[in-house]
């Protein structure tokens, strides 16, 4: 998922950098996708990229900050972003109002 240089065919895809909005836009694609068609696998898909905030990405780390509540900027080969600006701090908000609210349909639809 990474945005450094633009992808040539038969070559390999970029690793870094990688970037909260592009987490927070495919959680929301997989919303999407549930909302069509509920298929549980949309909602593995999206808590599978939300994870990617809490540390499950290629560099185990963190990318929300839980004693300042933002998030930083990226991933990169060398590290964390140490920048936590407005977009991707929002990146994480929307991304967690996204995913709570596909818990909370995923908890109605087994009653």
């Amino acid at each position: 998922m990474g945005n450094k240089g633009w992808f040539r065919r038969n070559k390999q895809k970029a690793r870094f950098d990688q970037q909260p909005l592009e987490a927070q836009s495919i959680i929301s694609a997989c919303r999407q996708a549930y909302e069509a068609t509920r298929n549980k696998t949309w909602i593995d898909a999206a808590r599978l990229c939300f994870d990617w905030y809490l540390g499950k990405n290629d560099l185990n780390l963190p990318l929300y900050d839980y004693r300042t509540g933002g998030c930083y900027d990226g991933l990169s080969e060398r590290g964390l972003n140490e920048n936590q600006g407005a977009e991707s701090t929002l990146a994480w908000i929307i991304s967690l109002l996204e995913i709570k609210s596909l818990e909370f349909e995923e908890n109605d639809a087994n009653k």
